[in-house]
């Protein structure tokens, strides 16, 4: 079975923090760096994250997928 990865797309992430408030891990933060919109985007953590898919089901602008890869 293939292992699952975050994929964000940082240029759609509006820095609203829902993913970060609802990670029951802990794993996401916004990070330092701004998109072309001026937005601070989402980090994950790897070491922490379970994968559960939370932050793409909480994300109101489909910024953040789980994939099989």
């Amino acid at each position: 079975m293939a292992e699952k990865k975050h994929v964000i797309n940082t240029d759609r992430c509006k820095a609203c923090g829902l993913c970060v408030y609802f990670c029951p891990k802990e794993a996401l933060t916004l990070g330092n760096e701004f998109n072309e919109m001026g937005y601070n985007f989402v980090l994950v953590d790897d070491d922490k994250c379970v994968k559960c898919g939370i932050c793409q089901t909480i994300c109101p602008d489909v910024a953040i997928k789980v994939m099989e890869g």
